[in-house]
């Protein structure tokens, strides 16, 4: 069983083509088995809860359970003593990343789970499930838990995940893209904190009225990481002008983040 499975990604290899970006394609590199999209941003592998009703500003704060990105970073997120979340990030060896292919293909055997919610008979709210998407070797294989998963199945993944993680340590952004959306009706029972523009170098009410994100490198970056990616429920941001919900958007961490900008 196990020889199949590695006739698997041989296979994959065999289909991967000639991606510039991929692994192993140097000149007097020997050809190599598993091979990725090297860009930052190239999702290689991700654990993922989707579905439900997100707003937009959560959608942009949301950073999945564990992903690993083409350049090596590992992120993912845990729960800590304090209620709170805990962003954790690092970078894998190329060695790491094969034994983890190899262990999706070989323990888990995640070529013969598919993608099952497309099947599913559409609802007017979609539901909240568990997601797997798997990109090597050009082929970008996407299965969830309506895959008749067993059991266990993704919180096993995402565990030995997060293993992967040689030297796990905080994660602390030191820029963002950020975005305010104004609150027509304020939430009294949500956290709501004071927001001086002047003094964080952060103007909401200014970005809200750009009615775009704007790329900020600031200290205050972190009372915004802090309030609204690492405390649990929604707060509010009231800048004096307005009440806004705001988003914080860091590349290769939350959900889709675009590129920081060329400097």
């Amino acid at each position: 069983m196990r020889n199949w499975w590695m006739l698997c990604l041989l296979v994959l290899a065999a289909c991967g083509g000639g991606d510039p970006n991929a692994r192993g394609n140097n000149p007097g590199e020997p050809p190599r088995i598993i091979q990725w999209n090297r860009d930052p941003l190239a999702v290689v592998f991700r654990a993922d809860v989707v579905g439900g009703e997100r707003s937009a500003i959560q959608t942009a704060n949301y950073i999945p359970p564990c992903t690993i990105y083409g350049d090596g970073r590992i992120v993912f997120t845990r729960a800590n003593p304090n209620g709170n979340m805990d962003v954790i990030f690092d970078v894998l060896s190329d060695n790491h990343i094969d034994d983890f292919v190899n262990y999706l293909t070989v323990d888990q055997r995640i070529f013969t789970y598919d993608e099952g919610f497309i099947r599913e008979v559409p609802q007017s709210v979609t539901p909240v499930y568990e997601q797997i998407v798997l990109e090597v070797n050009g082929t970008r294989h996407v299965t969830d838990a309506f895959a008749n998963w067993p059991g266990s199945y993704f919180a096993e993944i995402v565990e030995a995940c997060q293993r992967l993680a040689p030297t796990p340590r905080l994660f602390v952004p030191t820029g963002a893209w950020v975005g305010a959306v104004p609150i027509a009706s304020p939430d009294p029972l949500k956290p709501t904190i004071l927001w001086d523009n002047e003094a964080a170098g952060i103007n909401l009410s200014g970005i809200a009225q750009d009615g775009t994100v704007r790329w900020v490198e600031s200290s205050a970056i972190l009372s915004l990481w802090n309030n609204v990616i690492l405390s649990p429920g929604d707060v509010q941001f009231n800048d004096q002008i307005g009440i806004y919900s705001v988003s914080l958007q860091v590349p290769g961490v939350t959900l889709n983040a675009p590129a920081a900008p060329q400097q």
